[in-house]
């Protein structure tokens, strides 16, 4: 349990994210990311799949808090 614990806090570091944000936190109803969307993209199955992942939209809609959400998910996982 210690190991997972110490490579999970690695992996956090090495990853970088400038802010924690949850996927608990993320306002699906006020975003323009589809339901259906977010719950695909909340399972993880895209990384696994070897899917990219690129969000494109005009500023203040939550692109950055899904991507450290869903990086934030990826390193617990």
């Amino acid at each position: 349990a210690a190991r997972d614990a110490s490579n999970a806090r690695t992996r956090l570091r090495a990853a970088g994210f400038p802010v924690a944000k949850t996927r608990d936190e993320f306002q699906v109803a006020t975003s323009s990311v589809p339901r259906a969307t977010f719950d695909y993209l909340a399972t993880l199955e895209w990384i696994a799949a070897k899917e990219n992942l690129v969000l494109v939209g005009p500023a203040g809609t939550g692109k950055s808090h899904l991507l450290v959400a869903l990086g934030l998910a990826a390193v617990q996982a």
